[in-house]
């Protein structure tokens, strides 16, 4: 059975997207960006008194995860809404790091904007990503194929 991840990431104040249908291949392997699949429910933030307090410069507006079991595969849609308040959370906030595994999941992102003095700016470019193969407990003899898709965003700001 097959598992596939979609992420809408949306950065407010320091930092949702649609893409026609893209794939990103690296090596052997591959990602999708394209537009939010029609059976996701938009969720937005409807009071900002009701946020998560972050002590590391990052404040969550908003944490959605939606499940689509209807379909032979399954799909989880992760949507995450921040807000950076300090240097330390623009740090933080500026390095996007997603694990998948290719042999039973598909990663599909639909978004990543960064909204600025009202405007929303695309970050989710096919040059700011890079697909690795990290095998961190090789030396125990333990080889997962977990692949991180790392996004790098730039000129983000507090």
């Amino acid at each position: 059975m097959k598992i596939t991840k979609i992420i809408c990431l949306l950065y407010l104040g320091l930092i949702s997207l649609n893409l026609q249908a893209t794939e990103i291949i690296q090596g052997k392997f591959r990602i999708q960006i394209l537009p939010t699949e029609s059976w996701v429910k938009a969720i937005t933030p409807t009071n900002k008194s009701n946020t998560t307090q972050s002590t590391q410069g990052i404040k969550y507006l908003l944490k959605s995860v939606q499940l689509n079991f209807v379909n032979p595969e399954r799909e989880i849609y992760n949507h995450l809404r921040m807000e950076v308040t300090s240097a330390v959370g623009l740090k933080e906030a500026s390095k996007i790091n997603i694990q998948y595994n290719p042999a039973f999941e598909k990663l599909r992102l639909n978004s990543i904007n960064v909204a600025r003095n009202q405007k929303v700016i695309n970050k989710l470019l096919r040059k700011n990503i890079k697909l690795i193969q990290r095998e961190e407990e090789i030396e125990s003899g333990i080889f997962s194929g977990t692949v991180t898709a790392f996004i790098l965003l730039d000129d983000v700001r507090v």
